[in-house]
Protein backbone atom coordinates (compact mmCIF):
# COMPACT_ATOMS: atom_id res chain seq x y z
CA UNK A 1 0.00 0.00 0.00
CA UNK A 2 3.05 2.37 -0.41
CA UNK A 3 3.05 5.34 -2.73
CA UNK A 4 3.82 3.92 -5.97
CA UNK A 5 5.90 6.35 -7.43
CA UNK A 6 6.97 4.98 -10.40
CA UNK A 7 6.40 7.71 -13.41
CA UNK A 8 5.78 10.43 -10.59
CA UNK A 9 8.36 12.98 -11.55
CA UNK A 10 9.38 13.79 -7.79
CA UNK A 11 12.45 16.29 -9.06
CA UNK A 12 9.84 18.55 -10.54
CA UNK A 13 8.08 19.03 -7.31
CA UNK A 14 10.90 19.64 -4.93
CA UNK A 15 10.88 16.16 -3.80
CA UNK A 16 13.88 14.04 -5.20
CA UNK A 17 14.63 11.16 -2.73
CA UNK A 18 11.42 10.66 -1.59
CA UNK A 19 11.23 7.60 -3.06
CA UNK A 20 14.38 6.58 -0.79
CA UNK A 21 12.63 6.83 2.52
CA UNK A 22 9.68 5.08 4.02
CA UNK A 23 6.57 7.44 3.88
CA UNK A 24 5.94 6.92 7.43
CA UNK A 25 9.23 9.03 7.99
CA UNK A 26 8.40 11.61 5.75
CA UNK A 27 7.96 14.70 7.84
CA UNK A 28 4.98 16.64 7.67
CA UNK A 29 6.35 18.95 5.11
CA UNK A 30 7.25 16.04 3.11
CA UNK A 31 3.76 14.32 3.31
CA UNK A 32 2.08 17.87 2.60
CA UNK A 33 4.49 18.54 -0.43
CA UNK A 34 3.73 15.24 -2.15
CA UNK A 35 0.33 15.51 -1.25
CA UNK A 36 0.41 19.07 -3.41
CA UNK A 37 2.27 17.40 -6.29
CA UNK A 38 -0.18 14.86 -6.37
CA UNK A 39 -3.36 17.47 -6.97
CA UNK A 40 -1.73 19.14 -9.34
CA UNK A 41 -0.20 16.07 -11.10
CA UNK A 42 -4.37 14.88 -11.30
CA UNK A 43 -3.01 12.02 -9.77
CA UNK A 44 -5.18 11.12 -6.46
CA UNK A 45 -3.81 7.97 -4.99
CA UNK A 46 -5.04 4.70 -5.35
CA UNK A 47 -4.98 2.25 -2.76
CA UNK A 48 -3.72 -1.67 -3.95
CA UNK A 49 -7.01 -3.25 -1.93
CA UNK A 50 -10.14 -3.84 -3.37
CA UNK A 51 -13.25 -1.28 -3.06
CA UNK A 52 -16.06 -2.59 -0.81
CA UNK A 53 -18.90 -0.22 0.95
CA UNK A 54 -17.41 -1.93 4.09
CA UNK A 55 -14.04 -0.56 3.43
CA UNK A 56 -14.72 2.90 1.79
CA UNK A 57 -16.92 3.52 5.21
CA UNK A 58 -13.76 2.33 7.10
CA UNK A 59 -11.26 4.59 5.30
CA UNK A 60 -13.91 7.78 6.26
CA UNK A 61 -13.89 7.16 9.70
CA UNK A 62 -9.88 7.40 9.93
CA UNK A 63 -11.09 11.53 9.67
CA UNK A 64 -14.28 13.68 9.32
CA UNK A 65 -15.30 16.59 6.64
CA UNK A 66 -14.75 19.68 6.96
CA UNK A 67 -17.84 20.60 4.70
CA UNK A 68 -15.15 22.41 2.26
CA UNK A 69 -17.58 21.81 -0.87
CA UNK A 70 -14.72 21.08 -2.93
CA UNK A 71 -16.46 17.66 -4.13
CA UNK A 72 -19.97 19.97 -4.53
CA UNK A 73 -17.80 21.96 -7.21
CA UNK A 74 -16.62 21.31 -10.56
CA UNK A 75 -12.71 20.58 -11.17
CA UNK A 76 -11.11 22.12 -13.02
CA UNK A 77 -8.34 20.19 -12.73
CA UNK A 78 -10.63 17.28 -13.60
CA UNK A 79 -12.71 18.34 -16.91
CA UNK A 80 -13.78 14.95 -17.55
CA UNK A 81 -15.96 14.60 -14.53
CA UNK A 82 -19.73 15.05 -15.35
CA UNK A 83 -20.92 16.18 -11.97
CA UNK A 84 -22.44 14.32 -9.00
CA UNK A 85 -24.23 11.21 -10.23
CA UNK A 86 -27.75 10.43 -8.65
CA UNK A 87 -30.18 7.67 -8.50
CA UNK A 88 -33.76 8.14 -9.37
CA UNK A 89 -34.86 7.43 -5.60
CA UNK A 90 -32.08 10.04 -4.49
CA UNK A 91 -33.67 12.52 -6.91
CA UNK A 92 -36.94 11.99 -4.99
CA UNK A 93 -35.36 11.96 -1.46
CA UNK A 94 -33.58 15.63 -2.16
CA UNK A 95 -37.34 16.88 -3.86
CA UNK A 96 -39.12 15.86 -1.03
CA UNK A 97 -36.44 17.47 1.41
CA UNK A 98 -36.30 20.56 -0.25
CA UNK A 99 -39.62 21.21 -1.56
CA UNK A 100 -38.60 21.27 -5.42
CA UNK A 101 -40.58 19.36 -7.17
CA UNK A 102 -38.76 15.99 -9.02
CA UNK A 103 -39.62 17.44 -12.41
CA UNK A 104 -37.64 20.37 -11.97
CA UNK A 105 -34.68 18.37 -10.80
CA UNK A 106 -34.87 16.57 -13.59
CA UNK A 107 -34.22 19.45 -15.58
CA UNK A 108 -31.24 20.02 -13.44
CA UNK A 109 -29.82 16.40 -14.39
CA UNK A 110 -28.59 15.00 -17.55
CA UNK A 111 -28.27 11.37 -18.50
CA UNK A 112 -25.35 9.60 -20.34
CA UNK A 113 -25.43 6.38 -22.27
CA UNK A 114 -22.71 3.70 -21.06
CA UNK A 115 -22.25 0.45 -23.10
CA UNK A 116 -25.18 -1.96 -22.43
CA UNK A 117 -27.44 0.38 -22.82
CA UNK A 118 -27.20 1.53 -19.13
CA UNK A 119 -27.65 5.32 -18.54
CA UNK A 120 -26.00 7.44 -15.41
CA UNK A 121 -27.93 10.70 -14.28
CA UNK A 122 -25.80 13.18 -13.42
CA UNK A 123 -26.72 16.61 -11.13
CA UNK A 124 -24.51 19.13 -12.86
CA UNK A 125 -21.51 21.21 -11.31
CA UNK A 126 -21.66 23.44 -9.53
CA UNK A 127 -24.08 21.92 -7.77
CA UNK A 128 -26.85 23.48 -7.36
CA UNK A 129 -27.14 22.68 -3.43
CA UNK A 130 -24.11 24.31 -2.94
CA UNK A 131 -24.48 27.41 -0.48
CA UNK A 132 -21.98 29.73 0.87
CA UNK A 133 -23.35 28.24 4.34
CA UNK A 134 -22.57 24.84 2.61
CA UNK A 135 -24.58 21.76 1.29
CA UNK A 136 -27.79 22.66 1.55
CA UNK A 137 -29.13 18.88 1.48
CA UNK A 138 -26.81 17.41 3.69
CA UNK A 139 -28.65 14.96 5.21
CA UNK A 140 -30.25 14.14 2.01
CA UNK A 141 -27.19 14.19 0.17
CA UNK A 142 -26.39 11.48 -2.83
CA UNK A 143 -24.33 8.48 -1.88
CA UNK A 144 -21.52 9.69 -3.66
CA UNK A 145 -21.48 12.41 -1.59
CA UNK A 146 -21.96 10.99 1.47
CA UNK A 147 -18.57 8.34 0.39
CA UNK A 148 -15.95 11.24 -0.81
CA UNK A 149 -13.16 11.74 -1.17
CA UNK A 150 -13.44 8.24 -1.49
CA UNK A 151 -14.11 6.54 -5.00
CA UNK A 152 -13.40 3.49 -6.49
CA UNK A 153 -11.22 2.96 -9.85
CA UNK A 154 -11.18 -0.61 -12.12
CA UNK A 155 -7.05 -1.24 -12.89
CA UNK A 156 -6.56 -4.41 -14.38
CA UNK A 157 -10.33 -5.94 -14.08
CA UNK A 158 -10.11 -5.27 -10.18
CA UNK A 159 -12.23 -2.50 -8.41
CA UNK A 160 -9.45 -0.44 -6.07
CA UNK A 161 -9.95 2.03 -3.42
CA UNK A 162 -9.01 5.62 -5.02
CA UNK A 163 -8.77 8.68 -2.73
CA UNK A 164 -9.29 11.97 -3.96
CA UNK A 165 -6.80 14.23 -2.18
CA UNK A 166 -8.85 17.49 -3.32
CA UNK A 167 -9.89 18.51 0.07
CA UNK A 168 -8.70 18.07 3.54
CA UNK A 169 -10.40 14.65 4.39
CA UNK A 170 -8.99 13.08 1.97
CA UNK A 171 -5.58 14.23 2.67
CA UNK A 172 -6.00 13.08 6.15
CA UNK A 173 -7.37 9.83 5.12
CA UNK A 174 -4.46 9.16 2.91
CA UNK A 175 -1.51 10.69 5.65
CA UNK A 176 -3.06 7.58 7.86
CA UNK A 177 -3.12 5.19 5.53
CA UNK A 178 0.50 5.53 4.86
CA UNK A 179 2.01 6.14 8.55
CA UNK A 180 -0.33 2.67 9.52
CA UNK A 181 1.04 1.03 6.37
CA UNK A 182 4.66 0.86 8.19
CA UNK A 183 3.36 -0.81 11.08
CA UNK A 184 1.26 -3.71 9.38
CA UNK A 185 -0.62 -5.41 6.72
CA UNK A 186 -3.53 -3.13 4.85
CA UNK A 187 -5.21 -1.72 7.72
CA UNK A 188 -8.76 -2.73 6.99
Amino acid sequence: MLPDLSGFDLAKHGLSGLDLKPSHLWTDDEMDRFLDALRLECADPVLGMRYTKKVAQALLDLSQCRRCGRCCDADPDHPENNGVIVQEEELKTIAKHTGIGYSVLIKNTYREKKPGNRSIRYLKQPCPFLSPQGCKIYRSRPTVCCSFPITNVVDDGKTLVKISVRCDYGRDIYKTVLRMTHDSAPPI
